[in-house]
């Protein structure tokens, strides 16, 4: 069966909108790194450290991907805010 996987982009709020989602939805935060956290020989653009740069909630049904929209990548709430993926198993048939 193919599980979808989504990937949204955020404006700053990212970490709120993740822990919102963990509750409402009763999924777990598995990760959820800062820019702040990256390896030193990726610094974290000025002004960006507090900000999310990868967080991954689990469900059994689902994934749910997130970031901060990195500085230089306007967020754009309508257009290419969210990424939708969906993976099968291999040797599975997703044609219906």
């Amino acid at each position: 069966m193919p599980t979808l996987h989504a990937y949204l982009s955020f404006n700053g709020n990212c970490a709120d909108a993740m822990h919102f989602y963990e509750q409402a939805l009763g999924a777990k935060l598995q990760t959820l790194i800062r820019y702040r956290d990256a390896p030193p020989d990726m610094p974290a653009p000025p002004g960006h450290e507090d900000k999310v740069m990868h967080a991954l909630l689990v469900h059994p049904g689902f994934q749910l991907m997130a970031g901060d929209a990195p500085p230089g990548m306007p967020y754009a709430p309508r257009s290419s805010a969210w990424s939708p993926t969906v993976s099968a198993r291999p040797g599975s048939s997703t044609a219906s």
